[in-house]
Formats: structure tokens, sequence, C-alpha cells
């Protein structure tokens, strides 16, 4: 019985690191200022996207099964001409480029976006606190004001770096070290 259940932990691995991975604070205030500037006329986007990605995927690790390659090294061993191979090169570093530069732009919006209401809700509270008597009761005299503090804040971001990459780099590397071709049979 605990076998089995730590054979099946075993098998989510790499799903759960991508989406703790992917999900992030960029995702969510993108999905929610969409959400709320759209409402449901993009919802087709939603359907597109996800039937692309299962296409894609699924593809791929038949590429990969059926060749014991990857696809990065299907792409340089199918195409001969030096000229479509640096094509396919370029085209490649430019979507991983683009993909992250929207990924990033994404989670540093969603990072501000919380200091932002971090602080306007302390204010709000320091607000509510020094109108309704709450201090005068607990014998306080004058008024809170709230802080923001950059070291605060470079602090809190450092941290978040830190455990980035302590917990994104360790996975990664141990991934690195696997043949994909075998990952994708389990999978």
């Amino acid at each position: 019985m605990a076998s089995s259940l730590k054979q099946k932990f075993k098998n989510i691995g790499p799903g759960a690191l991508v989406a703790a991975g992917f999900v992030g604070p960029g995702t969510v205030t993108t999905c929610t200022v969409s959400g709320a500037s759209y409402g449901y006329t993009m919802l087709w986007c939603l359907l597109f996207a996800t039937v692309a990605t299962i296409i894609f995927q699924e593809m791929a690790s038949r590429i990969g099964i059926a060749t014991q390659e990857g696809l990065g090294e299907n792409i340089r061993d199918r195409i001969s001409n030096p000229a479509l191979k640096w094509i396919a090169i370029v085209i490649v570093i430019i979507a991983i480029f683009i993909g992250n530069t929207a990924y990033e732009t994404g989670n540093i919006t969603g990072g501000i976006l919380g200091v932002v209401i971090g602080y306007l809700l302390a204010w709000a509270l320091t607000l509510f606190a020094a109108n309704s008597g709450i201090l005068s009761e607990l014998g306080a005299s004058g008024g809170i004001a709230p802080s923001f503090s950059i070291t605060t804040v470079l602090l809190a971001f450092a941290v978040s770096v830190g455990i980035g990459v302590i917990f994104g780099f360790y996975p990664a590397r141990r991934a690195a070290k696997l043949d994909p071709v075998e990952c994708l049979r389990y999978q």
C-alpha cells in the first residue's frame, strides 16, 4: 500500500513542478485583469490553447519515443540545409526569448501589484483604526502611518529569488541528467 502510494507520487513529479513554476503571480494577475476586462469573450482562447498544447505535446512525445531523440535533436538531424538550420535555430531562440520575456513581465507585474495592494490595504486599515476610535480605546495616542520600506521589499524579493533558485535549479539539474525518452514512457 505504502509503496503503491509512493510510486504514484513519483509519477506526478515533473507535472507538479511545471504547474508550480507556471502558476505564479504573473499568471494570476494576467488572468484576473483579462477576466475583468473581457469577461467570457476571450474564453475561446483557452480552448484553442489547451487543444494546441495537447496536440503539440502528444506529437513531440511520439517523435521522441519513435526516434529515441528529443525534439531539438530531431530538428538538428532532419534539417540538412545549413541556411534552413540557422533559420530554425533563430526561430527557436526568438520563441524562447519572447516567451520568457512575457512570462517574467507578468511575474514582475504581479509582484508590483502585490506590493501596491499590500500598501493600500495597510493604509486603509490604519485609516479605519484612526477614524473608528479603536486607537483611543486601546490607550494609544497619535495616529498610525503605514510604512513602506524599500529594504523590506528588496529582502522579500531576495528571499523569493533564493527560493526560486533552490527549488527550481535542483529539480531542473536532476531532470537534465535523465533520458527524456525514458521519462516520456512513464508519464
